[in-house]
């Protein structure tokens, strides 16, 4: 229809440049009324690429994770790929189901929250570019590809000045998920530290472990109540999904927050404005760490060659409702 090679045809649908205009119009007119439509699949065999990235979650994902997908989404659809999403199941092997989708992909990104997710280690070894996301910093081998690390030092340090402009340091406590998670070990080691360091040694209570849901934050904050003992308190918790759950609790005990109850999240899920009172939480800058995500991977698909690189994100304290008497609403 358009009385040209196919090989013009193929320089007008990705080189249009190098093609004179009244060319590239004929052809583009006659794609037009055949409803030709490029196979991306098949242009990937002739490129090798195939404009996809795979992003692997953990087994047990949570709140905070589903904002790494959007903004990894995001941030893929700005450069014209797509985003494989999958799991990390922690099995010996990945399955065949999983492992074939992911050969498919430029390269992978992965959240690690245990040296069990090895997943990355597979993908690296088929020579695809790996990026892994707050991974522990001890993880064996993760050295040798990109990293994005999330200091959440500075955020708890804040959140714990906070607290303590107001509370009794024997009546502020860190509630975490998990012990097993690297990331919570690393927020209440910052917790422990920053509390030392303004002179007050814990006690053993002062520190809890759980599950990283609503419902482990409730039974903390029910443990005090069997005392009515939980007023006077300030909380920093491991997640918002933990915070929510002590802010539950205080609801149907009818305390206060924050005239008599101080809480603090962790994650600044979309959540945390929208309920009330408001939560105050340490921002984790998710969809930065998914952007420098997506920036590696895309690095590496151009210059494989390039020495690891580590890029490390800060942690910063957004205070609301839950635990400032100045921007409270008359608590609950």
């Amino acid at each position: 229809m358009a009385s040209c090679s196919a090989a013009t045809v193929s320089r007008v649908l990705n080189t249009p440049e190098l093609v004179s205009p009244d060319t590239a119009e004929r052809v583009r007119k006659a794609v037009a009324e055949l409803g030709y439509r490029p196979n991306p699949f098949a242009k990937g065999l002739m490129t090798r690429t195939s404009k996809m990235f795979a992003l692997l979650l953990p087994k047990e994902a949570a709140d905070l994770h589903v904002e790494v997908v959007r903004a990894a989404e995001a941030a893929a659809e700005r450069h014209g790929f797509c985003l494989l999403l999958a799991r990390d199941s922690r099995s010996p092997r990945p399955s065949p189901a999983l492992a074939g989708p992911l050969h498919l992909a430029d390269g992978v990104a992965q959240i690690v929250q245990s040296s069990e997710e090895m997943l990355w280690k597979d993908a690296a070894a088929a020579g695809l570019p790996v990026v892994l996301i707050d991974p522990p910093h001890s993880l064996e081998g993760s050295t040798a590809v990109d990293r994005i690390l999330i200091d959440d030092s500075w955020g708890t340090r804040e959140a714990v000045d906070h607290l303590l402009s107001a509370i009794d340091p024997e009546r502020i406590h860190f509630v975490g998920g998990p012990q097993m998670l690297p990331a919570m070990q690393r927020r209440a080691e910052a917790f422990t530290r920053r509390m030392a360091e303004k002179g007050h040694t814990l006690r053993k209570d002062q520190v809890a472990y759980g599950k990283s849901a609503g419902e482990w934050g409730y039974m903390w904050a029910a443990g005090f109540l069997t005392n009515a003992d939980l007023a006077g308190r300030g909380v920093l918790c491991g997640s918002d999904e933990i915070a929510l759950g002590v802010l539950q609790a205080a609801r149907d005990a009818r305390i206060r927050v924050p005239d008599q109850l101080r809480i603090i999240g962790f994650g600044d899920t979309r959540v945390a404005p929208v309920v009330r009172p408001s939560l105050s939480t340490v921002r984790v800058p998710i969809g930065e760490a998914a952007d420098a995500a997506i920036d590696l991977l895309l690095a590496r698909t151009k210059e494989s060659e390039l020495p690891p690189q580590t890029h490390t994100i800060s942690t910063r304290l957004f205070i609301r409702e839950s635990s400032d008497r100045s921007a409270a609403s008359g608590g609950f």
